[in-house]
């Protein structure tokens, strides 16, 4: 939460000179890399210094969010609030590349693969009755955390993210999987 606060008191950067101030390239490798990208137009820029082996994909993703005043989340090390993450159905999660986080008061934080998609914040805001603030995951991080789903709920998830629930059949005296 406070991660969400100070970044949106800080300035938008470009991409290439959040690059150069942290030391991660030098300017003759954001010059060159703005080469190639005028011969490239379609290729972000991003791209282009994944590919000239200069950075990682972690570090675009985690400059990118800088750079867009938006949190970036490692859903591997971020807790899931079971409450949270039944405020929205599971299709429109996977639809969405989004996975809810955690309530902040009466605030929804998710975490989304495209947290400017504005159609799929609007969804998940009439899904969950509530203000969605997104944050920036990857599709893989969200793809494994829906999955994994929150470590203390009863609901379990299949291989292919489809929610299963586990319900107490007591005249069998077993439990029994339903999708």
């Amino acid at each position: 939460e406070q991660a969400i606060r100070d970044q949106s008191a800080k300035p938008i950067k470009k991409l290439g000179e959040v690059l150069v101030h942290s030391g991660i390239i030098s300017e003759l490798q954001l010059r060159q890399a703005l080469e190639e990208q005028t011969r490239r137009r379609s290729v972000p820029l991003g791209e282009i210094l994944i590919e000239m082996g200069l950075v990682g994909k972690d570090m675009i993703r985690e400059v990118l969010a800088q750079k867009l005043g938006i949190p970036y989340v490692d859903l591997a090390r971020f807790g899931i609030e079971t409450k949270a993450f039944r405020a929205i159905p599971a299709l429109l999660m996977l639809q969405n590349n989004a996975i809810p986080l955690y309530w902040s008061g009466n605030d929804l934080v998710v975490a989304m693969k495209d947290p400017l998609d504005v159609r799929a914040i609007d969804t998940l805001c009439f899904a969950a009755h509530a203000r969605i603030i997104p944050v920036l995951a990857t599709k893989e991080d969200i793809a494994t955390a829906l999955r994994r789903g929150p470590q203390d709920d009863d609901a379990l998830w299949s291989h292919e993210g489809a929610p299963v629930r586990v319900i107490n059949v007591a005249d069998k005296g077993s439990d029994s999987a339903i999708a």
